[in-house]
């Protein structure tokens, strides 16, 4: 109670005299100087009350009921004016530690007491506040260096740590802030912007030189500062306005150039932080669709990726090396290269540095409690010598962490710069830089990449980037001028692979694997944007990609077989997609070396021990299907493999491993139906593939007709017609019929049980989708949801293909392979010869050659009518962005973005890639119609001829036949001359 009395008394002191007083008895009085150490003990004991009193008030409130609780002072004892008599003592010229004080104690009681800037506004005295902070920040008020430093230090952490304080807090009045009523929201109005206050002061000091040379941590401060306020969502936008009108995204005027190893640590965060709010001004501005904002990062973007900005100078030599666009020069300022360390500290040294090495949890930076390191050696009794060396060291260590936190710091922010201005501001650079400037940034993100010791965290960084660019330029190349050359993707390829062989992070390597995916995807001569018909640049760099590829031997393939079978989680997925990659390539010994290492055998016994985790998926709907994207990438990659080569007893192990595994597939109503087809896909795409590769070979026969047996059910399930169809049920009867096909060609179809009852599921199965093939088919309404009435190209394949298939089945099981005094007849009879409606009826053939005869003309036109389009020129301008979407809509183009208009190269390159697409259905129905013709000659040669049909059958039969095919034939004397001819 008496230090309370005491409190107040100081209080009544400081106030009644005031500021004014105050100097006037300093300076005039001979107990001047006393009287001034009277304020600053005074200024010093309130403070100190002001910052440690709410652990005393929340003490004294648990005290028995008798004893009174203690007043806190910015509540119960200080008056609003007392706060603010007090504070004016910050503007004392004389004694620079009174005004440390007296801003001290207005700093605790501002954390202490909301809306503390009521307090002032109420007062009259919110600009005396303002121009307190001003004066001190701008260094108007003559005290010592000390004291001025340690001021602005301390001004800049108050305006830091309220600068997100809710409600208008005293950091937003300090800068300038002002609330417009009309629009709810915070600005910087014009009043302000006329008078002095802290933003200004602090954009105009940051551009000072000598701010930059005497004080960097002050100076990193502002820059800090700067970023925390962009990035407050309540001022974010008039702050940026505010920045861009003071040209503070000028970034020639920062002297970001200059690196000094004393101060290298300041300057990367000073650089770091200006880059953040470079970052987020690209974003705030691409995010907003207004014109002037767009202007704006127009002419940022321009000064970052063009050379503009270089003055020209004609005294200068023709050799003289142009400079970089800034965004590289941003980049090269950046120590990427490993810092040199400070030598280890010496294992003999009785003390446990491990745990000394601390986590400073505000700024993220590692260091060494160097205290306790010295309390330890003195516990030892270590020399004095001894002692000054180690703890040397560990002060060195301290210093080397913070520039190779500065570092990450620097580089994460310019990575910051170049991922948005990839992602939204791509289409503002100069067309003919952009691959340019794409492949100098990966060139130097790669050779940095290679040194050792660099910071595992930086080297994550760098590979996430170096994705994130490849992926942006396949996604962007689709005109001849943003092309790689031939050179520039063998350089790029060459440095990928060495990097992914030097290093030794698996999360670091798996981000160069999905860089390599994307780079071996864009440059595979089937890529959509390679579809360029007048060059043949595509197929020169597949070509060099074999070539190098090939140079590392079995090196590459041995490193990402080890990482697709000990990596976790996604990395083994992105593991088996490169080796499925890079197997495009294979010549032969790859595969051989994991067939002989036993490397294949592994993979399937991965995806058997992942069996009852497949299983769990199929029957909960558990968010982590790692197990099953894991599945699907080997099973992908083992038929690239079997789809390649034609390695007998490896597609045997393979088919073999299959037959009696994943039993759980023919359970009925498995929930999760789409992750059930996610499983048994794979599976059918896996036993097509090795069936249509290896079908001549009697144990590769036998074989499926293991895997049929095992799976009866589940074949049994996919031909059944009745069920609902969609996307993934379409290939799974494409596969299926696929492999009955194939079974009939080898004329096996006699080893096979059930094989009546599947020819007959595989007829109904013809007649069910030869009505799928006419778009105005209600058929087409009783397909799922996920299946679009209007088939996309895919579905209309696929469904082509089931035809294909069927009609190709019985095509070959209508002919026998020899006749015998049992068989006589040199036909095997699938379909009846009544004309009626019944799906084994003739007239299910009859129909499935009618609707593909008009379905091959209607193509025939359409392709003649896009190759009528050649050459692209400028008449055509207005109708090539409907063309461009129509066809990316209809085949499946989807790389296309959908841009507003499209450059001569992208329409021919569509044009040209619809052309395939067209021809490709052609062959298709063509094969159709030719196997389809073939099996109705045969069953009418039998039912004409037989003894079994009589005169009136014959007839009506004759009859029918004509009468439906007169129309096909007077269709086809409408097509084409080499089609017509062929029929």
């Amino acid at each position: 109670r008496e230090m309370e009395s005491l409190v107040s008394a100081i209080t009544r002191l400081l106030c009644a005299t005031g500021y004014d007083t105050f100097v006037k008895n300093r300076m005039e009085t001979k107990y001047g100087s006393h009287y001034e150490n009277c304020v600053l003990l005074s200024l010093k004991l309130l403070t100190e009350t002001a910052m440690k009193q709410k652990a005393f008030h929340q003490c004294s409130l648990k005290a028995p009921r008798h004893i009174q609780a203690i007043r806190q002072l910015h509540h119960e004892i200080l008056l609003s004016n007392d706060i603010i008599a007090i504070t004016n003592y910050m503007q004392c010229p004389f004694n620079g530690e009174i005004a440390y004080w007296a801003l001290t104690f207005f700093q605790a009681i501002a954390r202490e007491r909301g809306r503390i800037v009521d307090i002032f506004i109420n007062g009259h005295e919110q600009f005396t506040l303002r121009a307190l902070y001003v004066m001190h920040l701008q260094n108007s008020i003559p005290i010592d260096r000390e004291w001025q430093i340690k001021i602005r230090s301390s001004m800049m952490r108050f305006l830091q740590d309220n600068v997100n304080k809710t409600g208008y807090n005293i950091t937003l009045f300090l800068c300038g802030y002002d609330v417009d009523s009309t629009k709810q929201q915070y600005v910087v109005s014009e009043a302000t912007l006329r008078n002095n206050h802290c933003f200004n002061v602090i954009l105009n000091l940051m551009r000072d030189r000598s701010i930059a040379i005497l004080f960097p941590e002050l100076r990193t401060q502002f820059f800090h500062f700067m970023l925390q306020l962009a990035l407050d969502q309540r001022i974010t936008e008039p702050t940026l306005d505010y920045l861009e009108k003071k040209q503070f995204f000028s970034l020639t005027d920062y002297e970001l150039n200059q690196l000094e190893p004393s101060m290298m640590k300041y300057h990367l965060n000073q650089r770091a932080y200006l880059m953040q709010v470079v970052a987020l001004k690209l974003y705030f501005d691409t995010h907003n669709s207004d014109t002037n904002r767009s202007s704006t990062v127009r002419l940022l973007v321009n000064d970052l990726y063009e050379n503009n900005h270089m003055e020209n100078d004609s005294n200068q030599p023709d050799d003289f090396e142009q400079r970089r666009c800034r965004i590289l020069e941003l980049l090269e300022t950046i120590p990427l290269v490993p810092l040199h360390q400070p030598p280890p500290f010496d294992s003999s040294i009785p003390v446990n540095f491990n745990r000394a090495l601390r986590l400073d949890t505000k700024t993220n930076v590692l260091f060494y409690d160097v205290r306790g390191i010295h309390q330890q050696l003195l516990h030892h009794r270590t020399q004095r010598e001894d002692i000054q060396r180690i703890l040397s060291l560990a002060v060195s260590w301290n210093h080397f962490f913070q520039i190779e936190h500065a570092i990450i710091n620097a580089f994460q922010s310019w990575k910051q710069i170049l991922e948005v201005s990839l992602s939204r501001c791509y289409l503002m650079i100069a067309e003919e830089s952009r691959s340019q400037v794409i492949f100098d940034i990966l060139q130097v993100l790669l050779d940095n990449l290679q040194h050792n010791n660099v910071h595992p965290k930086l080297r994550e960084f760098k590979s996430e980037l170096i994705l994130r660019i490849i992926t942006k330029l396949r996604e962007s190349m689709q005109t001849k001028s943003n092309q790689l050359e031939l050179s520039q993707a063998g350089e790029l390829l060459t440095k990928l692979i060495e990097c992914i062989l030097k290093d030794e992070s698996i999360v670091t390597r798996c981000n160069l694997y999905s860089s390599l995916l994307q780079l071996l995807q864009y440059t595979q001569p089937t890529s959509i944007y390679n579809y360029n018909p007048v060059s043949d640049l595509s197929r020169l760099i597949a070509n060099q990609n074999q070539r190098i590829l090939k140079t590392y031997d079995i090196k590459l393939v041995n490193r990402i077989c080890r990482d697709s079978l000990d990596g976790r989680g996604i990395w083994k997925s992105i593991a088996y997609a490169t080796l499925d990659a890079i197997f495009v390539y294979d010549t032969g010994a790859w595969s051989a070396f994991i067939a002989n290492e036993g490397i294949i055998n592994q993979f399937l016994e991965q995806i058997f021990t992942m069996e009852r985790e497949i299983h769990n998926i199929l029957l909960s709907n558990a968010p982590n299907n790692n197990a099953l994207y894991i599945y699907e990438s080997i099973m992908s990659l083992l038929a690239r493999i079997c789809q390649q080569h034609n390695l007998v007893a490896m597609h045997a192990d393979i088919l073999f491993s299959f037959t009696n595994r994943f039993k759980f597939l023919t359970q009925q109503d498995i929930p999760q139906e789409k992750r059930y087809h996610q499983v048994l896909l794979p599976l059918l795409r896996l036993v097509s593939t090795i069936f249509n590769r290896m079908r001549g070979d009697n144990k590769i026969r036998h074989l499926v007709n293991e895997f049929i047996k095992c799976y009866n059910l589940v074949l049994k399930e996919i031909l059944n017609c009745d069920k609902r169809m969609n996307r993934y049920s379409l290939e799974e009867v494409q596969l299926v019929s696929s492999i009955f096909n194939l079974v009939a060609s080898t004329h096996y179809t006699r080893a096979i049980n059930d094989i009546q009852e599947f020819e007959s599921r595989l007829i109904r199965n013809l007649a069910y989708y030869s009505t799928l093939l006419n778009k105005n088919s209600p058929a087409r309404d009783s397909m799922n949801d996920d299946v679009d009435a209007q088939f996309s190209y895919h579905e209309e394949m696929n469904v082509l293909q089931i035809c294909n298939n069927i009609v190709s089945y019985c095509r070959y099981k209508s002919q026998k392979p020899g006749t015998t005094e049992a068989h006589p007849d040199p036909y095997n009879i699938l379909f009846e010869s009544p004309l009626n409606g019944s799906p084994k009826s003739l007239k299910t053939l009859i129909r499935v050659i009618t609707e593909n005869v008009h379905l091959l003309r209607r193509s025939m036109d359409d392709l003649q009518n896009t190759k009528g389009l050649y050459p692209i020129n400028d008449q055509f301008h207005k109708k090539r962005r409907d063309l461009v979407l129509e066809t990316r809509d209809r085949f499946g183009l989807w790389d296309i973005p959908e841009a507003m208009s499209y450059s001569n190269d992208v329409v021919e390159m569509v044009l040209h890639h619809k052309c395939e697409k067209l021809e490709e259905q052609i062959h298709s129905r063509v094969q159709i119609i030719e196997s389809a013709l073939m099996v109705v000659r045969r069953h009418l040669n039998f039912y004409l001829e037989s003894k079994q049909c009589n005169e009136s059958d014959r007839r009506q039969l004759r009859q029918g036949i004509m009468t439906s095919f007169s129309d096909i034939f007077n269709t086809i004397l409408k097509l084409n001359g080499d089609i017509k001819s062929d029929f």
